[in-house]
């Protein structure tokens, strides 16, 4: 390499993706793949065994992570056997919340820890059943935001999961702040290309710099969904059942 060759630490995934989308210290990103992760900035160091924390390569903050291992593939399997592989069809019947709470881990979980897969819905109607299941994957997306300790007003999102309006909808409502975008997917190796920009020009101020990203419309953030107060209401208090019998399973 050369002498004058720069190397960035910690620019996996995640760090990477952070630093295209934490724009703001009260933003929370949140990645619906194969697994489910939120991350967000903090200006202090609380290690905590429900999430990780790294050091941010911009400034005096930290970054805060909790990864689930239950994400996408369960979505596919319920569209697989019950919906003919027609997504759009089974994230339409969130349009309609459940009257009560289930969750389905097809695999061993990471928060809160378990060491097989388990379930407990009310319901087998498959219909009935799968909106319990990816409202539960949001239910549980709520309880590990909690466990970051940070303040939220809006959640940025990336990860198949963000192309379909439904189910940002549902986000927005379970944690009741606006969900928003950009139109690019490639969070991670956007944020790797910004990371390398902010150091090779030697900038010193993130937020200025995010000020000259943002004058390409291209990475502008727009606003998916935005919180439906009676939704919101209606989850508020089926949260607590969630929760209860949640850990009443672990």
């Amino acid at each position: 390499l050369s002498s004058s060759c720069q190397v960035l630490y910690g620019t996996g995934d995640n760090m990477s993706a952070a630093s295209y989308i934490l724009r703001n210290f009260n933003d929370i990103g949140v990645s619906l793949g194969t697994s489910h992760t939120l991350y967000s900035w903090t200006d202090t160091y609380q290690p905590r065994k429900e999430s990780h924390v790294f050091r941010s390569c911009y400034n005096t903050s930290y970054l805060s992570l909790v990864c689930l291992r239950n994400g996408s593939e369960i979505r596919d399997t319920l569209c697989q056997h019950h919906f003919e592989m027609d997504y759009k069809r089974m994230f339409s019947i969130l349009s309609t919340p459940s009257t009560d709470v289930g969750f389905h881990f097809a695999f061993p979980e990471i928060l809160p820890h378990t060491s097989q897969p388990c379930e407990d819905l009310p319901s087998k109607d498959p219909i009935t059943s799968s909106r319990l299941i990816i409202e539960g994957q949001l239910f549980h997306l709520y309880y590990a935001y909690q466990q970051l300790g940070t303040s939220l007003k809006r959640i940025v999102i990336t990860g198949g999961g963000s192309q379909n309006q439904h189910f940002c909808q549902l986000l927005s409502n379970i944690f009741n702040v606006p969900v928003v975008s950009s139109k690019h997917n490639e969070a991670g190796a956007l944020g790797s290309a910004y990371r390398a920009w902010f150091v090779g020009t030697k900038q010193t101020h993130i937020q200025k710099g995010y000020a000259q990203l943002e004058k390409h419309p291209q990475h502008l953030f727009s606003i998916l969904a935005s919180p439906e107060q009676s939704k919101v209401d209606h989850y508020r208090q089926l949260y607590p059942k969630f929760v209860k019998k949640l850990q009443q399973n672990m």
